[in-house]
This record gives C-alpha cells, structure tokens and sequence, in this order.
C-alpha cells in the first residue's frame, strides 16, 4: 500500500512535469522547460539532469537496480524526460544533442520493456515508437540497430524490420 502511494505520486510529479514543460515547449520557452526537467530529475531521483545526462545509459540503468517489473517504471520516467530534453534540443537545431539524447531515451525504454510488465509497458507504446522513428532516420551504431530491431520484432512490426535490414544493404 505504501509503495502504490509512492509511485503514484512519483507519477503525478511526472505527468505534472511534462505537462509543464509541453506547454513550454509551445511557447519555445526551452531554457525554462530544462531547468522544470532538472528539477524533475531532482525531485524524482535525486540527480541533477547534468549528471544523468554525463552517464552513459547503461550506468543509469544499473544505478536503478531494477530487482522488480514495478522498478523498471523508473527507467521510463527517465526516459521519458531525456525525450523531452532531446526534443528541446532538436527545437533548438541542436541535433548532435538531441540524437545522443533519442539514443539513450530509447535504450532506456527498451530496457524498461525487457524489465516491465504489459500493464506498464502499454502506457509508453506510444512514446517508444515517437523515440523509435526519431532514431531510425540516424546512422545507428550496430548495438542501437540491434536494439531497434528487437523491439520492432517484439512488437511484430515486420516492415520496420525489413526497413532496417535493407538500410544495411545501403
């Protein structure tokens, strides 16, 4: 009961955040929208987004711990705020940024996917597959190529399969 509570005002803090900084966004009020993901960041783990944005994604997902499906909720907050950072950054033209941002937001949804359970994991469909096209029009590492190929095979999206295999023919 107590740890329901938790998340669920973890989530609130979330979902009030990125309202906040969708708003922001529309008024291209993008200094304002990072310092509202930073304190987000803060409040929610403890982090400035300065640090978790100098961690490589794998580090972050160690440093979540991820022992339960409920856990893995965490590697899509986070996630999700370095989406919005990203497409901040990209608002910006600033597209080496946000293409490393899209990176490591997708492979922390793909690691909450492997962690998660459905029930959490159908809340985020939506965000992953915005990330997924993002990153797809990029010149992907083999390892983030391979990622995004698991992913389109787990959610059996076969011509986004072929798409990527026929781009390594190119």
């Amino acid at each position: 009961m107590i740890k329901e509570d938790y998340i669920l005002r973890m989530i609130e803090r979330l979902s009030v955040a990125i309202a906040r900084v969708l708003k922001l966004k529309e008024v291209h009020q993008y200094q304002e929208a990072l310092v509202i993901i930073d304190e987000t960041f803060q409040q929610l783990f403890g982090l400035h987004s300065k640090t978790i944005n100098s961690l490589p994604a794998e580090s972050i997902i160690e440093l979540l711990q991820l022992n339960t499906p409920e856990e893995a909720q965490k590697c899509f907050w986070i996630a999700s705020l370095i989406k919005e950072e990203a497409d901040i950054y990209e608002s910006q033209k600033d597209f080496q940024i946000s293409e490393s941002k899209y990176l490591d937001s997708l492979e922390l949804y793909l690691k909450g996917i492997a962690c998660g359970n459905d029930a959490i994991i159908s809340d985020y469909v939506p965000k992953i597959k915005e990330v997924a096209d993002k990153v797809k029009k990029y010149t992907l590492s083999d390892k983030d190529r391979d990622r995004l190929l698991g992913y389109y095979s787990e959610i059996e999206n076969y011509p986004e399969v072929k798409d990527l295999l026929l781009s390594l023919l190119n």
